[in-house]
């Protein structure tokens, strides 16, 4: 992914799935469709066997800072 959305969600009383569904919902409202992959740091998203949330892929960055979300579409 090269383009993508930045979400910032520093609500750790949420659980991470909470945290990821409300930057998709927020996405799908400005962009008119859905994301394909969420990207997040290590820290952020501490369970590794994570695949998916909210019908988005989920991967691990320490490129992305903590409580922040990179959400878009997969490069081809």
């Amino acid at each position: 992914m090269k383009i993508g959305m930045l979400w910032f969600d520093a609500d750790h009383e949420s659980t991470l799935s909470n945290r990821i569904e409300r930057a998709v919902s927020y996405y799908r409202h400005k962009y008119g469709s859905a994301p394909e992959i969420c990207v997040s740091h290590p820290k952020t998203i501490a369970d590794g066997r994570t695949k998916k949330i909210a019908g988005v892929r989920i991967e691990r960055s320490s490129s992305v800072l903590p409580d922040h979300f990179w959400l878009g579409i997969e490069d081809v």
